[in-house]
């Protein structure tokens, strides 16, 4: 009975050890848990038309309404600095309640070449002119922003110059890697 149980912990540890999706490193270990820490992420940006842009068409019975397609950025942006950026429109639609939800691509591009890439949704009223809310997810970018991930929301401020905004975000990132 006592080899029985022997033999039978001796093949169960054999098969384990035979399943190497179960074994890590310690270095992949270590590379895991920096992938998932996210830290606290603050933008504060100006916002204006691209002049040279386009318009993108939201045609809904009722509410036909087009908008800049592309928008150009600046300000400041936590583990960034000091930014630049583009923000580009590529789909949105208009409810019967005269609501568009406009979808987005864009990039923060920090002083050291740095790029940090999200997607988007804004949420505008046609009837009143304002912003309802703005939702951003990283997703990846250059140098040390290669595998970001991450989220933030926004808020956007009219300014006293047509077509300019001011906006503030706040949300998480995952941890900057190294160049």
């Amino acid at each position: 009975m006592k080899n029985l149980f022997l033999f039978s912990f001796l093949l169960l540890f054999a098969a384990m050890g035979c399943q190497t999706d179960l074994l890590t490193s310690p270095q992949d270990e270590t590379l895991n848990l920096r992938a998932k820490k996210m830290v606290p992420f603050h933008s504060e940006t100006t916002q204006w038309m691209d002049p040279s842009s386009g318009l993108l068409e939201c045609t809904t019975p009722g509410f036909p309404f087009s908008f800049p397609i592309r928008f150009l950025s600046e300000g400041q942006a936590t583990h960034l600095g000091h930014v630049t950026g583009w923000v580009e429109g590529y789909y949105c639609s208009v409810n019967e309640m005269g609501i568009l939800e406009g979808h987005f691509n864009g990039a923060y591009n920090a002083a050291n070449g740095d790029e940090l890439h999200f997607t988007g949704v804004v949420v505008f009223n046609l009837n009143t002119g304002e912003i309802l809310s703005v939702e951003t997810e990283f997703a990846g970018g250059t140098g040390r922003w290669i595998n970001a991930t991450g989220w933030a929301t926004g808020v956007a401020t009219p300014t006293e110059t047509p077509n300019v905004e001011f906006y503030v975000f706040d949300g998480e990132i995952s941890a900057p890697g190294k160049k």
